[in-house]
């Protein structure tokens, strides 16, 4: 088996982009989500396994670093030591690359790496990162671990976004919002940045200038290389202005959190509630505020009917400013239930719409392109954003998608999405794009999670496909509505018994349809923006 490692770990915004989340008493490595009715039994390596192979590729990182000659030649020794125990574990009908879950507690081992963050609170910590345009921001950040942590065990982790306009800071927000004991045990990891210096007055927590700040507090040299963060088990929380933000960051990165509290933020008006199927909701609606309660009640039952996981604890009354705590104390005991849940990286269903270069990719799907509104001859499908939607068909062991506005995509798999060692399929818009085998590559599944720091993105075969072009619809021919030819006087009217119809009477010849023109070519990246990768 050869492994073809790459030299190191490129550290990227790991929630950023995805390829591009209970307590401290659960077992070591994180726990997987329930299996799916008609899948297969997972191959599972036992608990020595997962620890070999966590040491063994923390000593082949480690080597690398050492740029001379001695280096190198103990990497090489590592890295067929490695290929022999995975070699040896195949051996025994158990293929390492096919135990997905595994490979989470592989990546999220304290073999793999030592994890030196300890409890406590820290507050005004300060780090630097580029915008969408390569200006460093510095972010200012909070941060409270509960004294619960354990680094041997992935922790859930929320994101608190403070509101603007309220003159509320971020050490506010963990004051008003998480001060309990419970709360706080409940979440392990409370991180509360504050919003980035050097934004406009009216710059937002979800604009692509602070985009990268935001999520980086998340990225690499932050949290993940100190804490065990559980990737299956983040969320966001959010007040007023703040909650607002959620949804948009949501509506960017809907793949990535588990959960969202939204504490009085409606969402921007066309907001595309199918982007959150795969996201759970605790909805508070705020008298006075943009949510208030009964919008919260209507915009909860839109969401269920969706399938989407909400529940709505409202307000009595406003909270008084600096009295948020005394206000909130019903809404406390809904919390925990929410940070309960968690994400399911290769789910069932996708419905996600594009939106920018850094939306296209969603769980184990990812557009290549899309098609520009201007090129959309009809008023009523340009209106709709270019989107995806994928269900898994276990049975036929198949990906059925429907695409509007996508040139093509690009399918990242594993055993737990579908059966590898079968023929798989593509069926894009009711036609078969795919169907072949599957190749797996340790290469891929050690990339995947490289390039982005996450350990659910545990992929062994990726394919790339392009979306069929619709079938073009005959030209109607002019004077009448249906396209028909006008009769002439008498058409349409039985000839005498015995006699032929007089000549002429055939309706003209339809025109063929247009060529199909070449769709426009890939949206580039903003100059210093580094595209998903």
């Amino acid at each position: 088996m050869n492994l073809n490692l790459s030299p190191s770990r490129l550290g990227v915004l790991l929630v950023l982009f995805g390829w591009g989340t209970l307590a401290a008493q659960a077992p070591p490595g994180p726990a997987e989500p329930a299996p799916s009715v008609g899948k297969a039994d997972e191959v599972k390596l036992d608990e020595k396994e997962v620890e070999r192979i966590a040491r063994l590729l923390s000593e082949y990182e480690q080597a690398l670093q050492v740029q001379r000659q001695p280096g190198v030649r103990k990497a090489t020794k590592i890295k067929e030591q490695l290929d022999e125990f995975l070699e040896k574990i195949a051996a025994q009908g158990r293929d390492p690359l096919k135990a997905v879950t595994s490979w989470w507690e592989i990546f999220s081992s304290d073999k793999y790496h030592r994890f030196e963050g300890r409890s406590g609170r820290w507050n005004g910590l300060k780090c630097l990162f580029p915008d969408s345009l390569g200006k460093q921001l510095p972010v200012i950040y909070n941060l409270w671990v509960s004294s619960e942590y354990r680094a041997r065990t992935s922790s859930p982790t929320v994101l608190c976004l403070h509101p603007r306009q309220a003159r509320f800071s971020a050490t506010d927000y963990l004051r008003q919002f998480w001060s309990t004991r419970e709360l706080q045990d409940a979440a392990t990891i409370l991180v509360a940045p504050e919003f980035p210096d050097g934004v406009p007055p009216d710059g937002r927590w979800s604009d692509r200038a602070s985009l990268y700040a935001t999520m980086g507090v998340l990225g690499e040299g932050v949290l993940p290389p100190k804490y065990n963060v559980d990737f299956n088990r983040l969320f966001l929380d959010g007040y007023l202005d703040g909650a607002t933000e959620v949804w948009g960051l949501l509506s960017q990165l809907g793949h990535v959190f588990a959960g969202a509290i939204i504490r009085g933020g409606a969402p921007p008006e066309n907001t595309r509630l199918e982007d959150f199927t795969n996201v759970a909701f605790l909805l508070v609606g705020i008298p006075g505020a943009s949510l208030d309660p009964e919008k919260a009640d209507a915009l909860g039952a839109r969401m269920r009917a969706l399938g989407i996981d909400v529940t709505v604890a409202n307000l009595a009354e406003a909270p008084q400013p600096r009295k948020e705590r005394d206000a909130f104390k019903e809404v406390e005991a809904v919390v925990p239930a929410l940070l309960t849940k968690r994400r399911n990286p290769y789910p069932e269903k996708i419905d996600w719409s594009v939106k920018a270069n850094n939306t296209r990719i969603c769980f184990y799907v990812r557009s290549t392109g899309e098609v520009e509104s201007e090129a959309i001859k009809d008023p009523q499908a340009r209106k709709k954003p270019p989107s995806f939607q994928v269900s898994i068909d276990r049975a036929g062991n198949r990906l059925v998608i429907q695409c509007h506005r996508i040139l093509g995509l690009v399918i990242s798999l594993n055993d737990r999405v579908l059966d590898l060692d079968r023929d798989v399929t593509f069926q894009v818009n009711e036609k078969v794009v795919y169907n072949g085998k599957a190749d797996r590559k340790f290469h891929r599944l050690y990339d995947s999670f490289e390039n982005s720091g996450d350990w659910t993105r545990i992929f062994t075969w990726t394919h790339e496909i392009e979306v069929p072009p619709p079938e073009p619809a005959p030209k109607p021919e002019a004077g009448t509505p249906d396209g028909a030819a006008k009769p002439a006087d008498g058409a349409g009217e039985k000839p005498p018994a015995g006699k032929e119809p007089p000549p002429g009477d055939k309706p003209p010849a339809q025109d063929k349809p247009p060529a199909q023109g070449k769709p426009p070519a890939e949206d580039q990246p903003a100059a210093g923006e580094k595209p998903p990768a």
